[in-house]
């Protein structure tokens, strides 16, 4: 069976899993088991170091409590008789088998020894200790009477308060360093014990004796640091390495006294029982792992079975065929191999449906893609005819901007002409002006018949600016140049009358006469220059009219209707004052209105120049369609090669769905 198979993966996995599993519960019970192993065994071995402490302390305890019975009794039986001390001393040391000797020393130091040597021990520490009063065990020395190693148990002897002296007994290390050296902690653990500057003192090793590693550099740096924390007073457990092997080491301070003492053992024999605990634990790991193997496998063969048929079902619709479908029993599993079976016969469903539907759908594509490549031709010839209808607009865009060019020149002729005709009215005015002076008396008909006049200039303005937004401005020139045609039929019409009237004045009415004259003559020039000015905005309004049709109701003709509301110039033989009046005051107005049609030339003049430029944009515009119109052409070419691919799609489609076997 390959290894690719579902049952060997599935037999792979649960293999992996299980040991993973098991790896995992024995590797944190093995280290739950070394970390409960490290706790008792620090526990055990400090607990080993405090019980030892305590007895080698006791013991020392019992040796100085024996010093001061002594001490005791030389102060009260044998003061002040040295022989008699040093006798008794004698007598207690043949009785007392623990000190090597007994003695006595005064204050200058000389030491009487029971084997009735002297020396001067004045430099020893316990003697100085001692003579100021203090009870004390010095750590070991080396004997002056023997050269032994020994420890001296010093008490001071005190008369009347006062020390006076001191009394000491010599222990022999080796009595009681057998009592620990010779103690075995598991099959190669020992104990020693250590003074305060760090050398060992007991040790079961003679050579090791005196050695100090806190001043020897070629010990391992975990042994001095282990060493540096025993001296430093602490209790605990620690672990250095000697020789290449690593060790525990546990250590506590002996009370009572300056030593400290410990016990070592290798790692390797306090972890045996671990090491057994882990092969149990391997082997049963081994028996679970098998047995689980052997039940994957017989799951593995009866799940691969059904998993091969559903297998085989998706690989016959993957190779097209559509024509079995998805046993039931195996549909009717009430677990995941059930689900994957009705999930693949739903599908099977979906996926023939969908093919079907595939077949019907290319079927109308290609038909679709037909008519939309007959759609596309059209719409391409089309297109075509856009781009030159916008060629043809370019063109008469071109024309129309042509004509407005040719109003503009018109209607800086008309302002011109209005120029010659404003001239001739500033004159009339100043003539009218000097008629004023001599209309004095008439002054307040005359200046309300001013007031009316103002009152029509201001419709006629308002007027105007409307026909301004309507861009129809010419025809507003006409109507004025009417109204101003009509002033001057009625003022000649006055001056006919004034004429006739200063003809009835006789010699007073001669200047009145020529004045009247002058007016006349005025007013004629004044109709033959609207008479112009008509056939100019004749012309004008042609022109215009041509400019709207071209630009496609470009602008609109402005209708204005100028109604006169002049008062009537009753009994005007009777009122020549009057006459006067309103005779300045008309050429006052028509002065005015002169003003007003320049300046609306003036603005028909702008108007032009800004159709001109509009005109330009839209040639512009329309040259932008022909050019985007001729580029849309070009990309329908492009659509119409899309449409024949569609076609071959749609075809290749059909082909691949006739493979499906339904």
């Amino acid at each position: 069976m390959p290894v690719s198979s579902f049952r060997n993966k599935f037999i792979i996995v649960i293999g992996f899993i299980l040991s993973l599993s098991l790896v995992t519960v024995n590797g944190l019970n093995y280290w739950g088991a070394h970390e409960m192993f490290v706790s008792e065994t620090e526990h055990n071995l400090v607990n080993l170091t405090e019980a030892y402490g305590k007895e080698v302390s006791q013991w020392l305890i019992v040796r100085k409590t024996e010093m001061e019975l002594y001490a005791n009794t030389l102060q009260q039986l044998f003061s002040g008789d040295k022989k008699g001390a040093v006798a008794y001393l004698q007598s207690e040391n043949k009785h007392n088998a623990h000190f090597l000797q007994l003695f006595m020393v005064d204050l200058q130091g000389n030491a009487a020894y029971t084997d009735g040597t002297t020396y001067n021990v004045a430099e020893r520490e316990y003697f100085k200790l001692a003579i100021g009063g203090k009870t004390n065990i010095s750590d070991p020395v080396i004997s002056k009477v023997d050269g032994k190693r020994i420890v001296v148990v010093a008490v001071p002897l005190r008369k009347d308060q006062a020390v006076v002296g001191m009394v000491g007994g010599t222990l022999l290390i080796d009595d009681f360093a057998g009592r620990i050296a010779q103690q075995k902690i598991g099959k190669t653990g020992y104990l020693y014990v250590v003074e305060s500057d760090g050398a060992a003192i007991i040790h079961p090793d003679k050579e090791k004796i005196g050695v100090n590693p806190m001043k020897d550099d070629k010990y391992d740096p975990s042994l001095r640091e282990a060493w540096r924390r025993m001296i430093s007073g602490e209790k605990g457990l620690t672990e250095y390495r000697i020789n290449g092997s690593g060790r525990y080491m546990a250590f506590s301070p002996i009370e009572g006294q300056n030593w400290f003492i410990a016990v070592t053992i290798p790692v390797d024999e306090l972890r045996d029982k671990l090491s057994s605990l882990l092969n149990t634990s391997l082997g049963t790991m081994a028996a679970i792992l098998a047995a689980a193997v052997v039940m994957a496998i017989i799951f593995a063969r009866r799940l691969a079975s059904p998993l091969r048929e559903v297998s085989q079902c998706f690989t016959r619709m993957a190779q097209g065929d559509m024509s079995q479908e998805v046993p039931a029993y195996l549909q009717n599993y009430k677990d995941e191999i059930g689900l994957l079976a009705r999930s693949a016969q739903e599908l099977h469903h979906h996926f023939r449906s969908a093919i079907t539907g595939i077949i019907d759908a290319s079927d109308r594509l290609d038909q679709n893609s037909q008519s939309f490549n007959g759609m596309v031709t059209e719409t391409f010839l089309e297109m075509e005819r856009i781009s030159t209808s916008s060629k043809q607009i370019a063109a008469t865009f071109e024309t129309v901007s042509a004509t407005s060019q040719e109003v503009t020149a018109s209607s800086e002729n008309m302002a011109a002409n209005l120029s010659t005709v404003m001239t001739d009215v500033q004159e009339g005015s100043i003539q009218a002006g000097q008629i004023e002076q001599k209309a004095i008396a008439v002054k307040a008909e005359v200046q309300s018949f001013r007031l009316s006049a103002t009152d029509l200039y201001g419709q006629i303005r308002e007027k105007v600016l409307q026909a301004i937004e309507q861009a129809n401005i010419v025809n507003q020139i006409s109507h004025m140049a009417e109204a101003i045609s009509q002033i001057a039929s009625q003022t000649n019409l006055l001056a006919l009358n004034a004429a006739i009237e200063a003809a009835r004045a006789g010699e007073q009415g001669r200047g009145f006469a020529v004045v009247a004259e002058e007016v006349r003559k005025l007013a004629e020039e004044s109709a033959t220059t609207v008479r112009h000015i008509q056939s100019l905005t004749g012309q004008v309004q042609e022109t215009i009219n041509s400019l709207v049709e071209n630009a496609n109701d470009l602008l609109a003709f402005i209708n204005q209707k100028v109604v006169p509301d002049y008062e009537s110039f009753a009994n005007i033989a009777r009122q020549y004052e009057e006459d006067a009046k309103l005779f300045y005051s008309i050429t006052q107005d028509t002065n005015e209105k002169i003003h007003q049609v320049v300046a609306e030339v003036n603005e028909v003049h702008r108007a032009m120049e800004d159709v001109a430029g509009l005109i330009a944009d839209n040639t512009e515009g329309s040259q932008q369609i022909a050019a985007a119109t001729q580029m849309a052409v070009s990309r329908m070419e492009t659509i119409g090669d899309s449409s024949v691919s569609l076609m071959n799609v749609a075809r290749s489609l059909q082909e691949m769905v006739q493979k499906f076997e339904l």
